[in-house]
């Protein structure tokens, strides 16, 4: 990702699944189970971020964020 911004490009995430979900995630976040996507899911007394959190404070250099779902 360095190197991407270095030579003046935008960084992004493409997905089908959520922005938040386990796969898409893997790129951005760290996380002790993989269903803590938002705050609503972490237990309480947590001292860890949940993912859309990590996404959003900690990712600065993540510019686009494109997700889509197709259903039949």
């Amino acid at each position: 990702m360095f190197f991407t911004i270095f030579t003046g490009k935008s960084v992004g995430i493409v997905t089908t699944d959520a922005v938040v979900g386990a796969s898409p995630a893997a790129a951005y976040a760290h996380a002790a189970y993989r269903d803590w996507q938002s705050d609503k899911d972490m237990p309480e007394n947590s001292t860890c971020k949940d993912i859309a959190r990590q996404l959003i404070e900690d990712n600065l250099d993540i510019q686009v964020w494109i997700y889509s779902t197709f259903s039949k």
